[in-house]
């Protein structure tokens, strides 16, 4: 029903070059209501994001590590009956110290982001199981998953 809150946590590895990098966040999603988007009916849920950026390797020969927080705002549109993930837009920032022992220096870095993505074709997605009990709509960006019970709305 609309209100209704659950909670999921996710992570990513990502390579850039011979940096690693491990995202681990923690989300608490609400079902805000219903609305019309496009001509479907869509569940309009936000979600709270916060997590945590670590990471090591090696740039031009020195190695660096970095640690970091990213927090967020996620809201987007689940076309419920036609299975079809819609629309969703975020607001994120993500705070890091970049270490660099051999040069003596701690570098700090601050990334913001305000995507958004909108249905350009209408097709039925799958839900995809990436972890043991996380749901996730094809399409839907990694950081809009959702896991543990859903409200029964949806």
């Amino acid at each position: 029903k609309i209100g209704d809150t659950w909670n999921s946590s996710d992570g990513v590895e990502e390579k850039m070059g011979e940096v690693s990098m491990r995202i681990e966040v923690k989300s608490v999603h609400t079902l805000e209501g219903f609305e019309t988007v496009d001509g479907m009916e869509c569940a309009r849920i936000s979600t709270q994001v916060s997590g945590t950026v670590t990471g090591a390797g090696s740039q031009q020969g020195m190695d660096l590590s970095l640690t970091g927080t990213t927090k967020g705002k996620n809201v987007w549109h689940f076309a419920v009956k036609d299975g079809i993930y819609v629309k969703s837009a975020s607001d994120t920032t993500t705070q890091m110290s970049i270490e660099v022992p051999a040069a003596g220096r701690t570098i700090p870095s601050t990334s913001t982001g305000k995507p958004e993505r909108k249905l350009v074709a209408k097709q039925p997605v799958r839900r995809l199981a990436n972890v043991p009990g996380e749901r996730r709509a094809r399409g839907a960006p990694r950081f809009f998953s959702f896991g543990g019970t859903p409200p029964a709305a949806l």
